[in-house]
């Protein structure tokens, strides 16, 4: 099935591209995507993604199609979502 990874903030910068599909097997969870997709793509997408363990970054915050989920979610995926991954934003 395919759903659509959109990027913002410096995962944009690091994945070079604001969204892309993504083909993922119909049991994928969040985590499991958000993995493959670090694997896809290498540093350093793959170093603001997951850390070295292969886990989904603390910091990382993860929205599932309008909503916003907990990085961890074992949620599986249905053809056709939208996961957005952004990375906190701080200014001053």
């Amino acid at each position: 099935m395919q759903i659509t990874v959109q990027y913002e903030s410096q995962a944009r910068r690091a994945a070079g591209v604001n969204s892309e599909s993504v083909d993922v097997p119909d049991s994928c969870s969040v985590s499991d995507c958000i993995g493959k997709v670090a694997q896809n793509h290498g540093e350093p997408l793959s170093s603001i993604l997951v850390n070295s363990t292969g886990d989904v970054q603390t910091t990382l915050l993860v929205f599932l199609n309008d909503s916003q989920i907990v990085r961890s979610d074992k949620t599986t995926l249905s053809d056709g979502d939208t996961v957005t991954l952004m990375t906190p934003i701080s200014g001053g």
